[in-house]
């Protein structure tokens, strides 16, 4: 009997223990069911992609059709098409093939189509974790870190030009923003090695690299101008990235600016599609790329960072925001690159100003309705971000190069010589190569190419001239042996040839898209010696 009141208190302080590590258990699993939110709009994300790129068999643009044939390449002989003989009739192509051997592994492994629809996908949705970690390290805070992480997820410009397209910011994109967090974890030793394996490989996949040593110089000048003491390991860090981009992108385009010259730097993009590709930003172009309330919010941490509260750590996302916005006011990327970079980047910056507003919110007498304002913000999200995202994913899943295009591409390569040559517009360049197997006259590659204006007006002439001799003079001098008319329709208004006759160039496809071939040719006068 005397035990029964030592009894009940060792019930009763066990109940408390129990309760007490229960409670804790549950904070353990609340902390850790973030990582599980982000797989989820991973998932979500990648699945909304996925449905929207096999629901068309083609892709949108020529970039997949050119990577595409580089891939065909690399399983055949292990090497990609340096020296092109379809692009041109023939030149030397110049970039760095690190991307077309990541894709080629996966198309050894699941065929051409799968590979190429999934594994872009694949890798730009990988930019939600990194811009999770990232919004982490900077705010501190799981929650708005998870919210961030859903707004990259579906960010307009980024959804919608890499759904359907194998371009290199699907592989760019997620490789800078690991090395901006290795960066920002470089004072532990397994980060900074990461970042120096990263400083071997970023370079050899794109020369956007140039932009992420242009982010760098952005951030010392800000720490220069705002602190004396400069971190010697991100300094020694930031010059040895900056040393190796400059000598890799040298050995690469050595001969392109030789070549070119200072050209080199617009890619030798002709004066025709250059003011059109490199095009200034405006704000209602910015605001339905990014999205408003990213934008909004983004530009308003930024201000308040870089200018009020001045915080070293966060100079850093600052720094490569403003190296995107230098880049798109000086016309030195074009339009969709440039948005996609602002946009990631504004993206993270407005992790901050989402933190600071609930962190308000909770000292004052709403902190009780702080649910519903957070409800209201991710209704916001939804109705700003993720419905233009899918909107402009349809609108570029229309662009996919249409059955009827394939059909005809698909009848040259059965019905005409092997060593023919197809007049089309620049924009179908790479479609002919790469589905007619033919030589084309020009692409959207203009590296290594004299003239490429010239080129350009040539095309126009072949197309729209109601002279048969004008014709004739520009075909003769391309060695052309076939027209091929479809893009040209909306490009130029042209829905047939107005010169074309039976006898010098019977029409000898006519659907929706029309194909000419070319028998006559002009008399050259032989003089004698």
């Amino acid at each position: 009997m005397r035990n029964i009141p030592l009894l009940k208190a060792f019930k009763a302080r066990s109940a408390l223990v129990l309760r007490k590590t229960g409670s804790r258990s549950i904070m353990n699993w609340y902390k850790k069911k973030h990582p599980w939110f982000v797989l989820g709009i991973v998932v979500l994300a990648l699945g909304l992609r996925l449905v929207f790129a096999f629901s068309v068999p083609e892709f949108t643009g020529p970039d997949a059709y050119f990577r595409l044939r580089q891939v065909e390449s690399i399983l055949k002989s292990g090497l990609p098409l340096f020296i092109d003989p379809f692009s041109f009739s023939g030149r030397t192509q110049v970039f760095t093939p690190v991307y077309e051997y990541v894709l080629s592994f996966f198309v050894a492994a699941l065929g051409p189509t799968l590979a190429l629809k999934l594994i872009p996908n694949v890798l730009i949705v990988l930019v939600i974790p990194l811009v999770y970690l990232i919004s982490k390290e900077i705010t501190r805070h799981e929650t708005v870190a998870v919210v961030t992480a859903f707004a990259a997820a579906f960010i307009p410009v980024v959804f919608s030009q890499t759904v359907n397209s194998v371009v290199i910011e699907t592989l760019m994109v997620p490789l800078t923003f690991y090395l901006l967090y290795c960066f920002m974890r470089s004072s532990e030793k397994a980060f900074l090695y990461q970042f120096i394996v990263l400083a071997f490989v970023v370079p050899l996949v794109s020369a956007l690299s140039f932009f992420v040593v242009l982010g760098f110089l952005v951030y010392l000048l800000l720490i220069k101008l705002e602190y004396r003491h400069q971190n010697r390991v991100e300094l020694e860090l930031i010059l040895f990235f900056t040393t190796l981009v400059i000598w890799v992108e040298f050995l690469v385009y050595k001969r392109a600016f030789l070549f070119h010259g200072y050209h080199a730097i617009w890619q030798n993009i002709p004066v025709q599609i250059l003011q059109g590709y490199f095009a200034q930003t405006s704000i209602v172009g910015a605001v339905k790329g990014i999205g408003i309330v990213p934008l909004i919010l983004g530009t308003v941490a930024a201000y308040q960072y870089l200018f009020r509260q001045k915080s070293r750590e966060l100079y850093l996302l600052v720094a490569f925001t403003i190296a995107a916005t230098i880049l798109l006011w000086l016309r030195l990327i074009n339009l969709s690159t440039g948005l996609i970079l602002l946009g990631s980047l504004i993206v993270v910056l407005m992790s901050l100003s989402f933190r600071d507003f609930f962190a308000y919110v909770d000292k004052t007498k709403a902190a009780r309705f702080k649910k519903l304002f957070f409800a209201g913000f991710v209704l916001i999200m939804i109705a700003t971000s993720v419905i233009p995202s899918l909107v402009l994913a349809n609108q570029q899943i229309q662009r996919a190069l249409p059955q009827k295009d394939v059909d005809a591409l698909r009848w040259l390569e059965n019905n005409t010589p092997r060593d023919s040559i197809v007049v089309g517009m620049v924009s179908e360049g790479e479609f002919i190569s790469a589905l007619a197997r033919r030589k084309n006259i020009a692409d959207t590659h203009f590296f290594l190419i004299n003239n490429p204006d010239i080129v350009l007006d040539d095309i126009k002439i072949i197309y729209t001239s109601i002279f048969q001799t004008r014709a004739l003079e520009r075909l003769d001098k391309y060695r052309a042996n076939y027209v091929y008319l479809s893009r040209a329709k909306q490009e130029l208004g042209v829905d047939h040839l107005k010169y074309a006759d039976a006898n010098c160039f019977p029409l000898i496809y006519d659907t929706e898209v029309k194909i000419y071939e070319v028998r006559c040719h002009m008399l050259a006068a032989e003089v004698s010696p």
